[in-house]
């Protein structure tokens, strides 16, 4: 069973306001439902990229790369 939290430990957005990401190892860069482009350093990439995940959070990593990018 996944314990899904809508904050996370050292960082400042709750994941209500994230639309989607895009992971470079420990670098994360978010975009914002509002638009605007955040950038996260992970301490631990894993568990953060599992949160948005669990989340829901469209990671556009894993998609079509005709997509277009953040």
């Amino acid at each position: 069973m996944k314990i899904v939290t809508s904050t996370y430990p050292g960082f400042q957005e709750s994941v209500t306001s994230i639309k989607k990401f895009k992971a470079s190892n420990d670098l994360f860069s978010i975009m914002l439902n509002d638009g605007r482009i955040i950038h996260h350093t992970a301490k631990d990439a894993v568990l953060f990229k599992k949160w948005l995940l669990d989340n829901n959070i469209e990671d556009i990593a894993n998609k079509n790369p005709n997509n277009s990018p953040l």
